[in-house]
């Protein structure tokens, strides 16, 4: 059916067999022909072009055997040529049954235990940019966007065909890129990074069509080259996605149970503003379909970081991450005010409503690199106000302000340099009406590699600022730096962290305390050629050391140590595909200055010696299984605490699949703040402590049901259990020691439970635009009963008040450069 040609490259290093290392040094070159005609998108690979080109062939194993050319018996064929409007892929994976080819009906840009082969494309040849398009047996979808921080952003999403077929020995594709799903210059002739990547599950291979070194650093960096491309312009992108939600709540109320119904509708905007920046626009957001966030019980002194399920906040913000100075939780999160509303109630008043989030109006990214490699990127938000409602005894009510009007901004500007190398300057700033703070943080980040990418050196100074109407303003700085050997079978890092005790980024970023000193050490090293036994062995040894950056004020101890952790990890992959990761380590006694919840007071921790067991077995079987412990003794007060998971994976076939996840904590005799004692004229008197056990267990179960590569439901339900019983109580002395207390105290239990159902039936039904179906559920259950066992807290769970949300969004999607041909 295909010809076996060969690219003049691959015939001469396939057929000298060149040494491992000229294989990794040297760059694949390929070029190919531009057609006239279009191509049918079907899998078939039957119009004359596919026969009349060079394949590109001679791929090279990326792991696990890194370097050897792949075996002829499951050899790998793929076509690539260009018209002035398209980019086209076709090809043929060899296997030697059908057996051979691992495969499942997912959800577009999931994996599932699919076979998959894409192409990466490096469109300015920059090293630093990468557009992926990969499909599956079934031909189903996964597109993605790589960058110099050598991660894989799957929440970026284009318009593009593709189709699969399979056949007794192996599989073959098609796929079809527009210009419009890419970016490049605006030049008669030039050439592009380019890599073809296949994966075959049941093996355990990837494999590469120009090599990629796992002893060296970077992805993008060990591209071939596709030469002499000529004469294509970059196309109009413009298109525009409006939709339609309406929801229907069912909730609990004070006199039985209410019921809610309302509209919404608004528009995402993307526009090409030339070959090389893009603006996304969302007007009139609606985020109420996303997953439910995993609430916990949190007893530390830090808030929980949640995951972003926010589309718009995860695809293309590469730019915007730079320094992690960017949480885009607090975008839309929890007002400023929420907490406060309650110390300002009069006697008589109860809060009868505080919104948990603040509204979002709209949002914008602007991004893009230009010829020089300079990348720039602005981002806005706006959030409305949000405000409490107060009743008195007479039920006269009032409103508080919560969060006033709000403005977001990030700006970046990132220059790439030599040897895979950047620069860049990030600055975030937020901007409040009213009487509350505004905030801004600049930075500047830097990435250096010299020219055998062998030795790194990265790292970030930021300057935050908080502006206070009330004053003084606060100017904290902090500096970031590690330098690294980064190439061969050892791997050494060491690096400083410090920040003084004014930095401030939470406005914009997350960070759960400054006025830190670390120092961190790991080495690092690999056995990545296969033996009998194992396909690669890692052992890694880690050691950090965190100190205060100066005395806290009114402190109880001379000392700034706060923690010493040491630990060794060894990893290995059978040639069963099965993983096993063993670690020890030792963490001594050191000082907390921020469990005992008052700035001078220290907490003396505890002794802990840790032991941890991970053990996968191969995913790409019918059955599926990881188990993971932890194992760790705490002293003095002889604490111990357990963790176990287990997570197992069972596919009845390729259309439907369940996996259940366990996970228990069990912790004794630990210890924790547990509040402070005032006396009758509010001064504080003591700070208490408890001696407890906690017990929590989570629950999770995923059903997934695809009717079609365009068609699928999942059903996700998740309890979360946390108990607390307490033991005794103790009083915190000056040294941080506890003592034994004679306080009058209730102690106080908690039970606490989080269940949550989410259900989604999500249906392409053309490209780019979807119906979407979703039933959510929430429960939350808190009290104090600590003489239930789990099964009777589950009943009693059920038993609570519901939420239930049922939603149905239509989006379409309108591509303007299609509009405009037709006009044409």
């Amino acid at each position: 059916m295909l010809g076996m040609k060969y690219c003049n490259f691959a015939l001469i290093c396939c057929a000298m067999h060149l040494p491992l290392e000229n294989c990794f040094s040297q760059a694949r070159l390929f070029t190919t022909q531009k057609i006239e005609s279009s191509v049918k998108i079907d899998g078939k690979l039957e119009e004359p072009i596919w026969n009349a080109i060079n394949p590109i062939t001679g791929f090279y194993e990326w792991k696990p055997n890194n370097g050897i050319l792949e075996d002829s018996n499951t050899r790998t064929q793929v076509y690539i040529f260009y018209s002035d409007r398209f980019v086209y892929v076709g090809g043929y994976c060899k296997e030697s049954t059908k057996d051979s080819i691992s495969t499942e009906l997912v959800a577009r840009d999931e994996e599932g235990v699919n076979d998959i082969i894409g192409i990466i494309l490096d469109t300015y040849n920059d090293k630093i940019n990468g557009f992926a398009f990969y499909v599956t047996p079934y031909g189903g979808q996964i597109d993605s966007r790589y960058s110099s921080s050598e991660q894989e952003d799957r929440s970026w999403n284009s318009i593009w065909e593709s189709a699969s077929i399979m056949s007794n020995d192996g599989w073959y594709f098609e796929m079809k890129i527009p210009y419009s799903s890419l970016r490049f210059n605006r030049k008669q002739t030039q050439d592009w990074g380019l890599n073809v990547v296949r994966k075959r599950n049941k093996a355990g291979k990837y494999l590469t069509w120009n090599p990629v070194s796992v002893t060296q650093k970077g992805f993008l960096n060990q591209f071939g080259i596709w030469t002499n491309i000529k004469d294509i312009e970059p196309s109009l992108r413009l298109s525009l996605s409006p939709y339609v939600t309406s929801y229907a709540n069912h909730y609990p109320v004070k006199d039985g149970s209410g019921f809610s119904t309302f509209l919404n509708a608004g528009m995402d905007v993307k526009y090409g503003i030339n070959e090389s920046f893009t603006l996304d626009m969302i007007l009139i957001p609606d985020f109420g379909q996303v997953q439910s966030d995993n609430q916990v019980l949190n007893l530390s002194p830090f808030e929980i970081r949640f995951n972003e399920n926010r589309l718009f906040f995860t695809e293309g913000t590469e730019l915007f991450n730079k320094g992690n100075l960017f949480y885009s939780r607090r975008i839309g999160g929890t007002p400023v005010g929420y907490n406060s509303v309650y110390d300002r109630l009069q006697a008589g008043e109860n809060v009868i409503s505080n919104p948990e989030n603040s509204k979002l109006i709209n949002a914008i990214k602007i991004s893009g690199r230009t010829k020089k490699g300079l990348g720039i990127g602005v981002f806005n938000a706006i959030t409305n106000s949000a405000y409490a409602e107060i009743t008195d005894s007479n039920q006269v009510k009032r409103k508080v302000l919560t969060e006033p009007f709000t403005n977001y901004n990030i700006a970046v500007l990132d220059q790439s340099l030599k040897n895979n190398s950047s620069i860049s300057f990030i600055n975030t700033s937020v901007l409040r009406k009213r009487e509350y703070k505004d905030a801004n943080v600049s930075a500047a980040v830097y990435n250096i590699n010299n020219r055998s990418n062998s030795i790194n050196f990265n790292g970030k100074l930021v300057v935050s600022q908080l502006l206070i109407p009330t004053g003084p303003n606060k100017t904290g700085y902090a500096h970031y730096w590690q330098l690294a050997k980064t190439k061969g079978r050892m791997n050494l890092y060491f690096s400083e962290d410090i920040a003084n005790d004014k930095y401030d980024i939470n406005d914009l970023g997350i960070l759960r305390f400054n006025n830190y000193l670390n120092h961190y050490l790991t080495a690092v090293y690999r056995w990545v050629r296969p033996t009998s036994w194992y396909n690669s062995v890692t052992v890694e040894f880690t050691a950090t050391h965190r100190r205060l950056n100066k005395n806290i004020l009114n402190a109880k101890t001379e000392s700034k140590f706060q923690e010493f952790t040491s630990g060794i990890e060894a990893g290995v992959q059978f040639k069963n595909l099965w993983d096993l990761i063993l670690f020890t380590g030792y963490v001594p006694r050191g000082n907390d200055f921020f469990e005992p919840r008052e700035q001078g007071y220290v907490f003396k921790t505890v002794e802990k010696k840790n032991l941890n067991l991970l053990l996968q077995s191969n995913a790409a079987k019918k059955y599926s299984l990881s188990i993971s412990g932890f194992y760790s003794l705490r002293n003095p007060f002889n604490g111990v605490y357990n963790e176990f998971g287990i997570n197992n994976l069972y596919r009845f076939s390729d259309k439907f699949s369940v996996t259940q996840a366990s996970f228990l904590t069990v912790s004794k005799n630990e210890l924790g703040f547990y509040q402070k004692e005032y006396d009758s004229i509010f001064l504080r008197r003591s700070i208490l402590f408890s001696r407890r056990l906690t017990k929590t267990v989570e629950n999770t179960f995923f059903f997934k049901y695809g009717f079609s590569k365009n068609s699928a439901l999942t059903l996700r339900l998740r309890h979360y259990w946390s108990n607390v019983f307490i033991h005794d109580l103790y009083d915190l002395a000056d040294k941080g020691e506890l003592v034994a207390s004679n306080t009058t105290a209730k102690k106080n239990h908690q039970n606490f439970n989080s269940f949550n159902i989410d259900a989604v039936y999500n249906w392409q039904f053309a490209p780019g635009s979807f119906l979407t179906i979703v039933w959510k559920n929430s429960i939350f259950l808190t009290n104090d009963r600590t003489d239930i066992d789990y099964f009777q807290n589950l009943a009693q769970t059920f038993r609570t008040n519901q939420i239930n949300s049922i939603s149905a969004k239509l989006l379409y999607f309108f591509d303007a450069s299609k509009i405009k041909r037709k006009r044409s």
